[in-house]
């Protein structure tokens, strides 16, 4: 028996009810593509079934495959069959992938920062351990100015009076305010600290 590591990678079609059969000695199979559920037999045992992105060694080396497509729509299918320890690291995406943000542990609320009339105050200091920050113009009446920089001056990011807004970022945010009289501002932070 050959001792040495072999791998190959085949294309099928089966149409519904069909079956395949594959004489060839091996270890594992793999299924790197599918266009749906199929069945599979080594050596005349029992089917199991196998899709897409499994890997099967049924722990002693065969020399048979079955493949049948249960369905009632034409399969295709790419497989891979390997002996030995051949190890594939490759990762093979079909489609858009599904992500979901992890929440942060850690809230923060600090107290309300009064901004002064005409004056900006840095509300949120730069944190780079900081996912997102809270900003909420407290005021009922005056626009205050969301900024970047100490400048005092009437551009950024408007809050009209009761606006917030949630910045995923880790700088510095400050607030300018234009008007004749001192404005509230809360902020919240959340992180990874």
């Amino acid at each position: 028996m050959n001792g040495h590591p072999s791998y190959t990678v085949q294309n099928y079609t089966i149409q519904p009810g069909g079956v395949i059969e594959l004489s060839r000695q091996a270890d594992f199979v793999i299924c790197l593509a599918s266009s749906g559920t199929f069945r599979v037999a080594f050596d005349g045992s029992p089917e199991s079934d196998f899709e897409q992105g499994l890997r099967v060694q049924p722990g002693q080396r065969f020399s048979r495959l079955r493949l049948r497509n249960p369905g009632g729509t034409v399969l295709t299918i790419r497989i891979a069959l390997g002996l030995g320890a051949v190890v594939d690291n490759r990762l093979v995406l079909a489609g858009p992938v599904e992500t979901k943000p992890i929440s942060p542990p850690n809230l923060a609320v600090p107290a309300v920062v009064t901004v002064g009339a005409g004056a900006v105050v840095e509300v949120a200091a730069e944190n780079t351990d900081r996912s997102e920050v809270g900003v909420r113009n407290l005021s009922t009446s005056d626009r205050v100015w969301l900024r970047d920089d100490a400048q005092a001056t009437a551009n950024g990011w408007p809050l009209d009076a009761k606006e917030g807004i949630i910045l995923t970022t880790t700088a510095a945010v400050s607030i300018y305010n234009p008007n004749g009289s001192s404005i509230d501002v809360a902020t919240f932070e959340t992180g990874h600290q």
